[in-house]
């Protein structure tokens, strides 16, 4: 097991190296200066290029990219230009306030999910799984900015039950924590429950046919006995393989969903280094969210060996 995580830890490097030159090439072709940016619109042409100077964004691409590279072999991601701090900082500052509001989220999603998958296939072709996967499906048609626009507007203007945007530090305070954290992890929740309860159904259609589950009915087994010892845990391999990809969607999905809420979190920085051209910090960012889908495939792939004995025979 040990040789088989190092080998897809060595086989990420070339992923993670693949997408930073992608990151750093795309930034050139964008419109847009940083230096302009910050010298603002009433600077001068001779300011502009000094700032330029400074930045080293008057070098030629090809020795800025293995300046970037040279830096990354010494764990530095470079320091930020409008912030004026350095990048892994800013990400690892940011880092709790993401992974908190994804765990959130995937904390209501998946046993939300899971139930409704299985009363689903129980129930199948009955007016309950009709009402279930039409929600299922309007939970992952539905934009996520409009989902979070549509919660403000019910659950803090109307009812007045939850902050509209901010937060609130766990160490600080846990029940407002809880309070502004709420509504963004049902906003990012929404879409994820509608992908799982639609894959958590259709693996247990197919696993409540199988032989062992028909024999475990036949020995007097109840039906909830039945569908979550018998049927659900040999249906979880691919719905853990969902899961991974879940949570790398919601580290993504997090982008909007920050931005609309007014969150703290890596997502916010993402959109704040696109919008002043800050090459480094987007650099950066977009390396740790590549960083974060390898990690979670590799988690993914490590689980499949607990759940199912005969990946941990081979």
């Amino acid at each position: 097991m040990i040789g088989y995580i190092m080998r897809r830890l060595a086989a990420a490097v070339p992923v993670l190296l693949m997408v930073s030159l992608l990151a750093f090439l795309l930034m050139q072709i964008v419109p847009g200066d940083p230096a302009y940016a910050m010298a603002g619109s009433d600077a001068s042409v001779t300011e502009i290029e000094a700032i330029r100077h400074d930045l080293g964004l008057d070098r030629a691409w090809y020795l800025r990219l293995a300046d970037w590279y040279l830096a990354l072999l010494r764990g530095d991601l470079g320091h930020s230009y409008t912030l004026r701090a350095d990048v892994a900082d800013l990400i690892i500052e940011r880092i709790p306030v993401t992974l908190s509001i994804a765990l959130y989220s995937l904390l209501i999603a998946i046993p939300c999910s899971i139930a409704m998958g299985i009363v689903a296939a129980r129930f199948r072709g009955k007016l309950i799984d009709l009402g279930i996967m039409t929600t299922a499906l309007l939970g992952v048609s539905l934009p996520n900015f409009w989902i979070g626009i549509m919660g403000i507007l019910f659950f803090s203007v109307h009812l007045g039950w939850l902050p509209s945007g901010g937060y609130v530090p766990m160490g600080e305070d846990i029940g407002g924590w809880i309070r502004s954290m709420t509504l963004p992890a049902l906003v990012l929740g929404t879409m994820q429950i509608g992908l799982l309860t639609r894959i958590t159904r259709s693996e247990m259609l197919d696993i409540m046919h199988k032989d062992y589950v028909r024999t475990a009915r036949a020995k007097g087994g109840s039906e909830l006995r039945v569908l979550v010892r018998h049927a659900l845990r040999n249906a979880l391999v691919p719905i853990v393989t969902v899961i991974g990809l879940l949570f790398g969607m919601i580290v993504t999905g997090a982008v909007v969903v920050e931005q609309v809420f007014s969150i703290p979190g890596v997502g916010r920085l993402i959109v704040q280094a696109i919008l002043t051209r800050d090459y480094p910090l987007i650099q950066g960012t977009l390396l740790f969210v590549a960083g974060a889908f390898v990690l979670i495939n590799l988690l993914v792939d490590i689980s499949y060996a607990y759940l199912d004995p005969r990946i941990r025979q081979a």
